[in-house]
């Protein structure tokens, strides 16, 4: 049904066309880069039969207009990806043209946090923060938030069937979604409710500088850990597994978890919220911290019908075998550090356990991918472990991921990325058709929000108070 969905609102899409833009595709070459990515979707996708060739014919004769904007060619391609049911799958633009949007393009401002039909204000830059901060939004441009979540969700990256049932993990990416949806325009209608009243500000849209000041766009030099208390609770938040070499983390949570032993704590919180995933050899040094196996994680179905990678780039022999199979437009990259087969690389040496105390592991609609799998593998094999929180992002038995293969679309100029390995994970908590849930279901309180206090972090501090008093009475 889905699936359905998202040609309907490619259709729609389509039909509306669009003239603001950097720059305008015909509908000849948009049609074209269709065809020439379905063609090749068999060699370089494990599920690429998902997408049939009438689903394909129903998107293509949507094509109406006779030209599309830039943010429209990106809703098409993404919504056609989105066929595939899987969240890693996504458009890229060109380096060149990515130049050009963040030269000249103007971004919705604000970082939001949404629940059922509104949406608060929790982030964004220097003064304009101080005016909005914790406001609840209805409407932007007139339009109700929950009909533009349900617009976004068709074709922003999540994995299909098997997308989660809130919309947490829309918050961090809506910014830019909702900036291409927009046509890149350089204000926006915002519809606030105080005291029982309805009313409108003009927000101005970031412009370049603004933009790369922002504070909800991370900040690779600072690392993924942060090791803090809060009302007596030890939490340890882990960002992502991107930043930083397998030597950096293993030298770094060595000393973390030094530190926890030094203070005698047996009570930890990981708290794994807005981690997107990353790398699986980074995932597997923070696993055998809490002296968890590695070494039979997943099940993999592998694409080998081009059995070639590179670190740097295509060689120029490797170029003409490939321009010599009809492919001069792929370019494969090793983004991760995992062979085909997954086992860890000749350099690896597994890290030590660090830590045996009692583990709560923080969870949500942000955590997707390896940092997902990384809650599975430890309720399963860390015996004192408990997840807390909301359901994760996409599929919490399926990651289509490794190897990616990045092609530029020879129109368009697009690039897609497609990962080349199905992971399944080996796991008995796991479904195919959810993701992981949580022991302890707790979501975030829309007032506690607004008061910037953390829900989830705000449970977990009564439950082990009142543990703690329960086994003083015993």
């Amino acid at each position: 049904m889905k699936s359905l969905f998202t040609i309907l609102f490619i259709l729609f899409l389509s039909a509306s066309g669009s003239t603001q833009s950097f720059s305008d595709f015909s509908k000849k070459d948009v049609y074209s880069d269709i065809e020439f990515l379905f063609s090749h979707l068999q060699e370089i996708h494990p599920n690429s039969s998902e997408v049939d060739s009438s689903k394909v014919e129903i998107i293509k004769s949507g094509l109406k207009s006779e030209y599309y904007s830039e943010s429209d060619a990106f809703f098409i391609f993404n919504g056609f990806l989105k066929l595939l049911n899987d969240g890693h799958s996504n458009v890229k633009f060109s380096s060149e043209r990515t130049k050009e949007i963040i030269q000249y393009g103007e971004f919705f401002p604000y970082q939001l946090q949404f629940f059922d039909s509104t949406a608060v204000v929790t982030g964004t830059i220097g003064l304009r923060y101080e005016e909005v901060q914790r406001r609840e939004i209805f409407k932007i441009n007139n339009i109700p938030i929950k009909s533009i979540l349900e617009d976004l969700a068709i074709v922003s990256m999540v994995d299909g069937e098997h997308n989660t049932s809130s919309s947490e993990w829309l918050s961090d990416d809506f910014w830019f979604y909702f900036t291409l949806y927009n046509g890149f325009r350089s204000s926006y209608s915002i519809t606030y409710l105080e005291n029982g009243r309805e009313f409108h500000e003009i927000a101005k849209a970031l412009n370049r500088n603004e933009f790369l000041k922002t504070s909800f766009l991370e900040d690779f030099n600072s690392g993924p850990f942060d090791l803090s208390c809060m009302n007596g609770i030890t939490v340890l938040s882990v960002s992502n597994f991107n930043q930083k070499s397998p030597l950096w983390w293993k030298i770094k949570l060595k000393s973390i978890f030094k530190e926890l032993d030094k203070q005698d704590i047996s009570e930890l919180v990981l708290d794994l919220r807005d981690n997107g995933g990353g790398q699986e050899n980074l995932q597997n040094i923070l696993l055998e911290s809490f002296g968890v196996s590695t070494s039979d994680k997943y099940e993999l179905e592998v694409i080998k019908k081009i059995d070639f990678r590179t670190v740097s780039g295509i060689q120029n022999e490797r170029k003409e075998k490939l321009k010599s199979m009809g492919l001069e437009n792929f370019v494969f990259r090793e983004d991760y550090g995992d062979d085909f087969k997954g086992r860890k690389g000749a350099h690896y040496k597994s890290a030590k356990q660090r830590y045996s105390g009692e583990l709560f592991i923080l969870i949500d609609g942000t955590t997707f991918s390896c940092a997902s799998d990384a809650a599975a593998i430890l309720k399963e094999n860390y015996p004192r472990t408990q997840l807390i929180g909301t359901e994760t992002r996409g599929s919490g038995k399926v990651n289509y991921a490794g190897y990616f293969v990045h092609v530029e679309l020879p129109k368009t100029g697009f690039v897609i990325r497609v990962p080349r390995v199905k992971y399944i994970l080996n796991n008995k908590l796991c479904s195919e058709y959810s993701g992981i849930i949580p022991d302890i279901h707790v979501a975030m309180d829309k007032s506690d929000v607004q008061k910037d206090v953390d829900s989830q972090l705000t449970f977990l501090f009564n439950y082990l108070k009142e543990k703690e008093s329960a086994l003083e009475e015993n």
